[in-house]
């Protein structure tokens, strides 16, 4: 069944923002030059976020076999965020909690892999903690979305600014997304593609 036959039966979802054949062609492309960095890399650890990059990790990380990386190791680490109430652009601060990561990645080289880079508290923290906590020897990030807010507080531009995303596959407008492992009250996450939805439908 075609993406624009997905999306018809769900009247909540606007458009399709991206097709399932521009989402592979966007990974293969990320493997490629993710490869092409990490050369002189014997074994990478990649190292997905929980629940929403589960997706995008998975296709990665066949990608990079693909294009001949050898020894790939796939682990998962959850977050907790915690805020006051729905995210919003003026959003200074957010408390974010490792939940119970067991992986060994003590001197090792991580590649942390998001669905979606938003505001960034989440990444940015758990930067943070394989660098300081994990004892990861270094740390590159990868995020298949990186949104483009609508007028960001000071705080969140500077955040952002600092992250430094290594690897992005595509630059999305500040909507609601789901597919591809993103979700709307763990609705969604099952589509093929990723849809706008009807921010109205959900609020």
């Amino acid at each position: 069944m075609s993406d624009k036959s997905l999306l018809e039966r769900y009247s909540c979802l606007e458009s399709v923002f991206m097709d399932r054949e521009a989402i592979a062609g966007r990974v293969a492309a990320m493997a490629a030059t993710i490869r092409q960095d990490w050369a002189d890399c014997e074994r990478l650890c990649l190292v997905a976020i929980l629940k929403g990059a589960c997706f995008f990790a998975c296709d990665l990380a066949r990608a990079l076999h693909e294009a001949g990386v050898n020894d790939v190791r796939v682990d998962f680490i959850r977050a907790s965020t915690y805020g006051s109430g729905m995210k919003g652009p003026d959003d200074t601060e957010r408390a974010v909690r490792v939940e119970n990561f067991t992986g060994k990645v003590a001197g090792e080289r991580v590649l942390l892999v998001d669905d979606v880079l938003d505001q960034g508290f989440t990444l940015s923290e758990l930067k943070r903690y394989f660098l300081t906590e994990a004892g990861a020897a270094s740390v590159r990030t990868a995020v298949f979305l990186e949104k483009e807010l609508a007028g960001p507080s000071a705080a969140l531009r500077s955040l952002r600014a600092s992250l430094q995303v290594d690897y992005v596959g595509v630059r999305a407008p500040d909507r609601w997304l789901v597919g591809y492992g993103l979700d709307l009250g763990e609705r969604f996450r099952e589509l093929p593609f990723i849809a706008i939805a009807r921010e109205e439908c959900f609020r």
